[in-house]
């Protein structure tokens, strides 16, 4: 029983990396966001026109 749950168990540099993976992809969804609602300026800056 207490094997099984050793195995089970997620380390604690899993979990870190795990936590990063997380914090990472809700950072790049609010950039995604940002850029899709400000579409017409980031095309702006992108391109260089305004």
């Amino acid at each position: 029983m207490t094997s099984i749950l050793k195995n089970t168990k997620i380390s604690k540099k899993e979990k870190n990396i795990n936590h990063l993976k997380v914090c990472v992809l809700i950072l790049s969804f609010f950039i995604f966001k940002v850029i899709i609602s400000d579409w017409e300026c980031f095309k702006a800056g992108l391109f260089g026109t305004f």
